[in-house]
């Protein structure tokens, strides 16, 4: 029994956490516009995503509680990209926050799918990322040597080629890591909360801003949609936190071998997302991933330890985090 659970999550190991708890998609580039060339083989749009996780979340929103110390360090975030077009050799993109919310301890390639693909790398690419990196001031025209255009600090870029000795491409079908970055939040920023996100307003100190491009075969294509992330104060007025059961993600009223497919599908296939993430939190660690799925499925069929409380009866949290549960996102607790 134990190798038939094994064997039933082989199909997911290898991918990585999807999109609960997502902020909505912002388009980049649109394929039924003419100006981008549209519809057609010269078309600059491609159906490629990118998207902002945090780590521990798995989500593109992070909210910390009411009650947090400042700074909050150690914020780890994952960019990944969904490769849907073939021959994809590189890429460049920036990424920006408020500084006046948000320090950047690093950014870095090491330690994501892509990195194994790079023939090219040398450690100087790492600190090319975060030094010298400047912030249009916005309704400027971001010169490089015209006082009051830019200021320092702000975001990291990436730009990447994946080689020039011979043809290196992304594999097709894969949601694929390409950068990770650490920040610290240095004050409340409320429930607007504060974003890290794609942006074309940064350039590297004495040189162009940067331009957005995804290379494929030479040519430069633009991703369709990319999606920011957001960290933010939980709780609140007018955002009480719900009761629910532990265990219980799909909200169907019954903790069973659904909700663990419910995660799974929501971490790793796009499914749908989660509305109270503390029900799918079934070990209570803070996180939405992988381990809730198995820890409900050794439950179930091997008859290990059941869910954390609140389970068996609908309740609040006993010990808040990150995750959220607004109210009326269960349908199955009044």
């Amino acid at each position: 029994m134990r190798r038939l659970l094994w064997v039933g999550l082989a199909a997911v190991w290898g991918a990585v956490p999807c999109e609960c708890g997502a902020a909505e998609p912002r388009i980049l580039c649109d394929p039924n516009d003419p100006a981008n060339r549209c519809p057609g083989p010269s078309c600059v749009c491609v159906p490629d995503t990118l998207e902002i996780v945090f780590d521990a979340t798995s989500a593109s929103e992070y909210e910390y509680p009411e009650d947090q110390a400042f700074p909050l360090e150690d914020i780890a975030v994952t960019v990944y990209m969904d490769v849907k077009t073939e021959k994809c050799q590189g890429w460049a993109y920036g990424v920006a926050h408020d500084p006046e919310a948000l320090d950047l301890l690093s950014a870095e390639l090491q330690g994501t799918d892509v990195f194994p693909l790079m023939e090219m790398f040398e450690p100087e690419v790492e600190e090319y990322m975060t030094q010298g990196v400047q912030r249009c001031v916005p309704g400027t025209e971001c010169r490089k040597d015209v006082p009051g255009e830019r200021t320092d600090g702000g975001g990291w870029i990436s730009g990447i080629v994946l080689s020039l000795m011979r043809p290196v491409y992304l594999p097709v079908g894969k949601r694929l890591s390409i950068a990770r970055a650490v920040y610290a939040l240095k004050k409340d920023v409320g429930r607007e909360g504060t974003k890290i996100e794609f942006s074309d307003q940064l350039a590297k100190k004495g040189a162009p801003r940067i331009v957005l491009n995804l290379t494929v075969e030479g040519r430069s294509r633009l991703w369709a949609e990319v999606i920011d992330a957001v960290i933010r104060r939980g709780g609140g007025a007018g955002l009480e936190e719900e009761r629910f059961v532990r265990g219980d993600a799909n909200d169907d009223g019954t903790v069973n071998l659904a909700d663990p497919i419910w995660i799974l599908n929501e971490l790793f296939a796009r499914g749908p997302k989660t509305r109270c993430q503390d029900a799918a939190d079934s070990n209570d660690d803070g996180v939405v991933s992988l381990a809730d799925a198995v820890q409900l499925i050794h439950w179930r069929i091997l008859g290990g330890p059941g869910p954390k409380a609140p389970f068996g009866a609908c309740g609040p949290d006993l010990e808040p985090d990150g995750l959220s549960c607004p109210k009326g996102s269960v349908a199955g607790c009044p």
